[in-house]
């Protein structure tokens, strides 16, 4: 019975009513403000594929929606907003970067996850009618590893009415768990009130205001080396359209705008998926906030009180209680952004200012500073250069330094880490792209000096791109990586085959690589040990309205000592859209 189940879940489909976009990773590093594939996390990577898919129409979108979606900060969707309300619909890429705070580069970017749909132009009154879209995805893979079968899929099922109603279900079994059930479930439903700019989630939602210091949920990159990343985007209440729902607030949540103002409210059950096994562990969790929104930016306040346990017989207790104040503006360009937090139970302070400008045409500075009282005290600046001339040259650096007020161990009396980044990158108007990489950490205690070095190029040669890589770094000892990925792409047919190998002697030294897998997948393995591995991506249209995606690898160890050899492992997985 098991075998069947398995390969019925390796068979998995998807069924959409939607036009499919190939995932460009590229566009979604830029976008999430990293500087490689290997910084990102899986909830940006499905947040934007979700955009790919499902483009943004940003000339009949709300407030509201232009600020759920990520990809604007308030100055950029206040800014859109008025010039829609001055000069009418934007109909196209160069328009959008005509808009102020936006530019070429950053319109570029997001282009591929917008519409510029206008209900002004001739033959498009039928998007205005009533229109219901449903789409089931399943997945699954299997796994051999030390002569073990290891499998896992998931679920999630969308259903979407008209622009205003939109349900979401999800659910995954991981590849340890015991049983053949889910182990994760996601659930929510959004309603939008498109008079009063706002909307009702219930269920899985995203909280997220001012800079982290008080109402932010979900994942983020710490390391702070492109400019883009050193203000976050505040987007306010947002639904989850997952298949886990891990990083989520489970509750009932409202966003209504009023005028320039926007009141954002949630109550929030935190461990209440975990209810049964761990009941010492479910809380209950008000947030609210208050944020004031105009094309020169926007000024917030924001709270959130933690209770728990709430068990029967067990009076709650408060855990903390956090409020704050932040800005985000813009004056000509330079964006000023800051918060000030204070937890009440702790009596602990929490402060970050920072500030993001254009040096000029072609260069862009950021710098940040943060205090906390009990974490860390931390300064960070980061610049990127690009050669004037069709900008084919790009230079990139950036320094962070932190100290820490409690010490890491008992002989580091100063517990410091300061950490330098170089890039650089050169592009042809052939495609021809070679890209170098130099990082180096210090510590005051541990592992003092981390020192990493990496180096890459993208060779085109008609529809076949060659993509070879070496990476070095030493931590406790010299570390290496290599590998040469082929890939080959027409619109209906993508094959991506890499091999390399890999000699890491401490799991201090691991490597990371990013490997390209199927929609809403997120795969960067860490390699440890002495090996070699190979993979075999395949994105395939059999249809107009079927797709196959199919990924195969293998690794193994033969360069390690007898004593110390590692099992190889197999994996396969496959998945299938149909959209109709």
């Amino acid at each position: 019975m098991r075998g069947l189940i398995c390969l019925f879940l390796l068979l998995c489909m998807a069924w959409e009513c939607c036009a499919q976009r190939e995932i460009d990773v590229e566009h979604i590093v830029s976008l999430s403000g990293v500087s490689s594939e290997e910084e990102l996390d899986g909830e940006d990577v499905e947040r934007l594929t979700g955009l790919l898919r499902h483009p943004l129409k940003i000339n009949v979108a709300s407030r509201s929606s232009l600020l759920e979606s990520g990809l604007f900060s308030p100055y950029q969707a206040a800014s859109l907003l008025d010039y829609r309300s001055r000069n009418g619909d934007i109909l196209s890429c160069a328009e959008l970067a005509s808009v102020d705070g936006f530019g070429t580069q950053y319109a570029a970017l997001v282009c591929p996850f917008i519409s510029f749909y206008s209900r002004n132009l001739p033959g498009t009154a039928a998007e205005d009618t009533l229109r219901v879209g449903s789409e089931l995805s399943i997945r699954g893979g299997a796994r051999l590893s030390d002569g073990l079968p290891e499998w896992n899929y998931g679920l999630k099922y969308e259903l979407a009415v008209g622009d205003r109603w939109r349900l979401s279900l999800g659910a995954t079994r991981g590849r340890t768990d015991k049983t053949a059930f889910p182990s994760l479930y996601s659930a929510s439903l959004l309603y939008e009130f498109r008079r009063l700019d706002g909307k009702v989630v219930v269920g899985d939602f995203n909280a997220r205001s001012g800079q982290g210091l008080a109402i932010w949920n979900g994942m983020f990159t710490t390391g702070l080396s492109e400019p883009s990343a050193f203000m976050k985007k505040a987007s306010g209440i947002s639904q989850v359209a997952s298949f886990t729902g891990s990083a989520a607030y489970t509750g009932v949540a409202a966003e209504f705008g009023f005028s320039q103002l926007i009141v954002s409210a949630a109550l929030a059950f935190p461990g209440i998926k975990q209810a049964r096994s761990r009941p010492d562990r479910m809380g209950m969790l008000p947030l609210v906030s208050v944020r004031w929104l105009s094309r020169v930016g926007s000024v917030g306040v924001n709270a959130q009180a933690l209770m728990q346990p709430l068990v029967k017989d067990v009076r709650p207790r408060v855990s903390y209680v956090r409020t704050s104040a932040d800005a985000a503006l813009c004056f000509n360009g330079v964006n000023v952004f800051g918060e000030a937090a204070y937890d009440w139970i702790e009596k602990r302070p929490d402060v970050l200012a920072g500030v993001d400008f254009s040096a000029g045409e072609s260069v862009r500075v950021a710098a940040l500073a943060s205090y906390s009282r009990m974490k860390s005290h931390r300064v960070a600046s980061s610049a990127i250069f690009r050669s004037g001339s069709g900008r084919n040259h790009s230079y990139k650096i950036s320094a962070d330094a932190i100290r820490y007020p409690v010490a890491k161990s008992k002989d580091a009396q100063l517990s410091l880490q300061v950490k330098a980044v170089a890039e650089w990158e050169w592009k042809s108007q052939q495609g021809l792209r070679i890209r170098a990489k130099v990082a180096d950490r210090f510590r005051t205690w541990g592992d003092r000096h981390r020192l990493e070095f990496r180096a890459d190029a993208d060779i085109p040669a008609g529809a076949f791109v060659m993509t070879p890589r070496f990476h070095f770094l030493r931590c406790k000892a010299p570390s290496y990586l290599g590998f040469f990925d082929l890939s080959y792409g027409m619109n209906v047919f993508k094959i991506r085959i890499r091999a390399g190998v890999f000699f890491v002697d401490h799991w201090e030294d691991r490597i990371y690589a990013y490997e390209y897998d199927a929609p809403y997948s997120f795969n960067v393995p860490a390699y440890y040990g002495r090996g070699v591995w190979t993979s075999a991506f395949v994105s395939w249209k059999i249809a107009r309205w079927v797709w196959l995606y199919s990924r195969v690898s293998y690794i193994a160890y033969p360069f390690m000592e007898q004593n110390e050899k590692k099992p190889g492992r197999a994996e396969l997985k496959l998945q299938m859209m149909f959209r109709f």
